[in-house]
């Protein structure tokens, strides 16, 4: 099995391992890429006789260096085979290439709105982040989805920053907003913050009126009993009033 942790992130080698011929990508040495299998269930990708998948992967060469493809569009594979594997408690599908195999029959993507809204859905709203993405690839997941997607969110990526900011959380402590306890660009590779869904009412209320004003009562209840407000917020005392 693959040992993730001991992946290095080169692109350039990754990159010098490839080729385009007649408007197809070839690997000459062989590689594998890597998607979850959860990309299925939410209509990211299709697995048959032909792949089609986000084109939000991994792509791995001789189980030692790989790089990122993080491009909201949707691109065909055509694997030699396929299998699936697991990383941790999630399972993913592998897809190996061997050596002068096409691995993409053409660079042309397929621009989709419906496409960029299932991704944001499911890798941002959920906080469903791949391993291979790290911080900085999430803020970049919708950055080109006027270019790729065809659709046109805002006029720069600080929106989505912003939700990336929200759901990344310490990963010693699930309470805590990574970007307050990150000091140095350092600590963004060696102590990566973990995620948590948008709509997370436990870790997401800021204080009681918020929790219990939520879809899930059950879960604002807990989240007041569990951490209770210190303090009185603006809305929860004009409703008090």
């Amino acid at each position: 099995m693959l040992d993730i942790n001991s992946l290095v992130r080169d692109k350039k080698k990754v990159l010098s391992t490839v080729e385009v011929i007649n408007g197809e990508m070839v690997t000459k040495t062989g590689c594998k890429i890597y998607i979850p299998v959860r990309y299925t269930d939410k209509k990211l990708s299709s697995v048959g006789k032909e792949v089609k998948t986000a084109a939000i992967f991994a792509m791995v060469i001789d189980d030692k260096f790989y790089s990122v493809c993080n491009v909201c569009s949707a691109l065909v594979l055509t694997p030699t085979f396929t299998t699936i594997t697991k990383f941790g408690d999630d399972e993913y599908y592998e897809f190996v290439f061997e050596p002068g195999a096409t691995i993409v029959p053409t660079l042309e993507s397929e621009k989709n709105s419906g496409l960029v809204y299932r991704i944001y859905d499911d890798l941002i709203a959920r906080a469903h982040i791949p391993w291979y993405l790290n911080h900085q690839d999430t803020g970049k997941i919708l950055l080109y989805a006027a270019k790729h997607g065809g659709i046109w969110l805002a006029a720069n990526n600080v929106p989505v920053e912003l939700l990336i900011s929200i759901i990344a959380r310490n990963s010693k402590d699930v309470t805590k907003h990574f970007r307050h306890t990150v000091t140095t660009f350092d600590d963004i590779l060696n102590h990566p913050p973990v995620y948590v869904p948008i709509g997370s009412v436990i870790l997401g209320a800021k204080n009681t009126v918020s929790a219990l004003m939520g879809s899930r009562i059950e879960d604002g209840m807990i989240a007041s009993l569990v951490s209770p407000s210190t303090e009185t917020s603006i809305v929860e005392t004009i409703l008090r009033l």
